[in-house]
C-alpha cells in the first residue's frame, strides 16, 4: 500500500515536470518567437527539471494534505475519490492531452503547408514556411486546446 502510494506521488512529479517543461517552452515561444534548443535532462534554464522548486513545492503540498487531512489525492481501486483528486485528475489528463494536439495539429499544418508550397511550384519553401511558421503555431495552439476541451468535455459528460 505504501509503495504504491510513493509511485503514485513518483508519476504525478515526473509528469509535472514534462507539464511545466512544455508550458514553459510555450511561453518562450509566444514572448520571443523563437525556440532555442538546449540540454534537455538538466537543471539549468530550458531543462527539464529546471522547475524542480513549483514540482517539489506541489508535492509537498498534496503530501502534507494527505498526511495532516487524510485526503488522499490518489485514491486506490475501491476507494471513494474525492474533490482533490478528481482536479488533479483532471489536469494531468488535460494538459498532456493538449500539448499531444498542440503537436499533431503543428506537424499537419507544417505538412499541409509543405505540400501546398510544392504543389504551387514555390522555390524557396523553406523561407515560405518560416514566413508562415508563427501562424501556423498559433492556429495549432487554437485548434489544440479547441480539441482537448473538446475531449475533456466529452469525458466529465460521461463520467456523469
Amino acid at each position: 500500500m505504501i509503495v504504491t502510494q510513493i509511485l503514485d506521488y513518483l508519476v504525478f512529479a515526473i509528469l509535472l515536470f514534462f507539464i511545466t517543461f512544455f508550458i514553459d517552452i510555450f511561453y518562450y515561444y509566444f514572448r520571443y518567437r523563437r525556440v532555442i534548443p538546449r540540454k534537455m535532462l538538466t537543471f539549468k534554464r530550458g531543462g527539464l527539471f529546471e522547475h524542480y522548486r513549483i514540482v517539489g513545492m506541489t508535492v509537498l503540498v498534496l503530501v502534507l494534505i494527505h498526511a495532516i487531512f487524510g485526503i488522499n489525492p490518489f485514491p486506490q481501486p475501491g476507494e471513494e475519490a474525492n474533490a482533490l483528486s478528481m482536479f488533479i485528475e483532471a489536469v494531468t489528463f488535460y494538459l498532456p492531452v493538449t500539448v499531444f494536439m498542440i503537436f499533431i495539429f503543428i506537424f499537419a499544418f507544417y505538412m499541409a503547408h509543405s505540400l501546398y508550397a510544392k504543389a504551387r511550384n514555390i522555390e524557396d519553401r523553406k523561407q515560405y514556411l518560416i514566413e508562415r511558421g508563427h501562424r501556423i503555431v498559433v492556429l495549432s495552439v487554437v485548434f489544440g486546446l479547441i480539441v482537448s476541451s473538446a475531449i475533456m468535455v466529452l469525458v466529465l459528460i460521461q463520467a456523469f
